[in-house]
Formats: structure tokens, C-alpha cells, sequence
């Protein structure tokens, strides 16, 4: 009976693979500033790691209060999501009157697309920034092939396992699958780790190096030279949009777990010598 086979197959397809979601439960509470020692359990947690050099004189001035605040505590993050919206939870991006504050019910979500708070943030993109979050792993999961998917990240990325570097990203429109080796591995807890790079500190260097200019639209409250990078040409700036060039797990992660090696894709290519 062909409904048979079909269940049969689903039921051996099940068996054969199973899957560490590691995106953020549902049930999570919304994102708030934690203390660098308390930590967030096995949530993820994002921080910044880096100062914002190469910001223009032309740009407001940076708000040295909240750049130490992100720097200096592990924030609750949500995955899929982006470093602005856990940043304006946690309420780190809040640093207009109250009249700012109340621009939604919770007081925090809307506040960066009120009149040219759009600005205040622009520091968010010229540094680098850490996802963090601990996953377990038993017995039967280290004798299986384990692969990190990684569905969306925007955009330059270094992802390590348990301090050790297996992958880097830099396209947001391309899925990323990167194999976790056994020796990185161990029994119990591990620690996933993706640091975000500023694309626009990256666009900058390579416009720099470059031996001709590119030609590129740009905008009055935008950064120039997206053409460098594989990411949303309105993250920079347009003319019905703000500019924020975000960063972030802004699709789902996992991890794919199978006890022998699978084929994703298959082809097939024929070659006619006679007919």
C-alpha cells in the first residue's frame, strides 16, 4: 500500500534525524541588562565587544553611557531577531525624555523610529558585537554527525564552538552549514559563540583599498558604499527608510544531528553519445 510506504519512510526519516533547535523559546521572558556574573542560563545573550571607531564627525556624538552599559553586561537576546531590538528591550537605547519613552505601551519598542532617534543609535552599527548561548549534548548525540545550520545571519560573522573557530559568514542572503568537528565536542555543555563584525566599518575599508570608486547611490542620513557586501542595500539608508545596518541571528540556528552521512541535493546529468 503506497500510504504505507510513505509512513514508513517519514517514520525512518524521523529516526534517522533529529534536530537542537537553538532559537530562543517562545516563553522567554523580553530581554533585560544582566550583570556579567549572573549570566543567562542557556538563553542566548548578546554584548558588545569592541569600541566604535571610524565614526564621522559628521555623526552625533557618541553616547559613551550607553556603549559602556552594552559592554560591560551580558543582555538577554532573542533569536531570530537583531542587536537593535534586544539593545531597545533592554532598554540601553533609551536615552530620550519621557515624552520618547512613551512612544508604545511598553515604553521601549518604537523608540528608535521617532523623529531622528534613528542617529542617537547609528553607534550600534560601528561596533562589533557577541551572540552567546550554551547547548547540551548527550551520549548518542557525539556519536552522530553533527551540523550547525545557520538559516540567515546579517551578515559578517565568526561562529566558534567552545573557543574554537568553525565557520565565517558573510552574505545575509545565503544559508550557512558548517560541520561541528568531534574534537571540539564534549559530553554536557557547550558554548556557542557568533561575533558580529560592523558592515559598515567593513564597507569602509574595502572602498578604501579600492583603486577606483564605485559608484553608489547614497542618502543624506545613510552610509555609503553598500555596494561592498552582500546585505539589504535599505540596512544603509534610504529615502523611505532609516538607516540602521543592523546585525544579528535574524533566521533560525540549529543543530542537525544524523547517524550516517545524508544527501541534501542530487543531480542528475546526461550525456547522449547516440540516439
Amino acid at each position: 500500500d503506497e500510504g504505507d510506504v510513505a509512513d514508513g519512510c517519514a517514520q525512518k526519516q524521523s529516526l534517522l534525524t533529529s534536530v537542537i533547535d537553538l532559537t530562543t523559546p517562545p516563553h522567554l521572558s523580553p530581554p533585560t541588562v544582566e550583570s556579567t556574573a549572573s549570566g543567562v542560563g542557556e538563553g542566548w545573550r548578546v554584548m558588545c565587544v569592541t569600541g566604535v571607531e571610524g565614526m564621522s564627525s559628521t555623526q552625533p556624538p557618541i553616547p559613551h553611557d550607553e556603549l559602556r552599559a552594552a559592554s560591560r553586561s551580558w543582555m538577554t537576546a532573542v533569536v531570530p531577531g537583531c542587536v537593535h531590538w534586544d539593545l531597545e528591550k533592554s532598554g540601553v537605547l533609551l536615552t530620550g525624555d519621557e515624552s520618547e519613552r512613551e512612544v508604545s505601551e511598553s515604553g521601549r519598542e518604537g523608540w528608535c523610529h521617532v523623529r531622528d532617534n534613528e542617529m542617537k543609535c547609528r553607534w550600534v552599527a560601528y561596533a562589533d558585537w557577541v551572540y552567546e548561548r550554551v547547548f547540551v549534548l548527550d551520549t548518542p548525540h557525539l556519536q552522530q554527525h553533527l551540523t550547525l545550520v545557520c538559516e540567515g545571519i546579517d551578515t559578517l560573522s565568526t561562529i566558534q564552538v567552545n573557543g574554537k573557530t568553525i565557520g565565517r559568514t558573510k552574505n545575509m542572503f545565503t544559508a550557512y552549514r558548517f560541520t561541528l568537528p568531534k574534537d571540539v565536542l564534549m559530553k554536557g555543555s557547550n558554548t556557542l559563540t557568533v561575533q558580529l563584525h560592523s558592515a559598515v566599518r567593513y564597507c569602509q575599508r574595502k572602498a578604501a583599498a579600492s583603486a577606483y570608486v564605485v559608484p553608489c547611490m547614497e542618502y543624506p542620513y545613510g552610509e555609503p558604499n553598500r555596494c561592498w557586501l552582500r546585505k539589504a542595500g535599505c540596512s544603509f539608508g534610504w529615502d523611505w527608510g532609516p538607516c540602521y545596518a543592523t546585525m544579528g541571528i535574524y533566521k533560525p540556528i540549529y543543530i542537525q544531528c544524523v547517524p550516517v552521512l545524508t544527501i541534501d541535493e542530487l543531480s542528475v546529468r546526461q550525456t547522449h553519445s547516440r540516439w
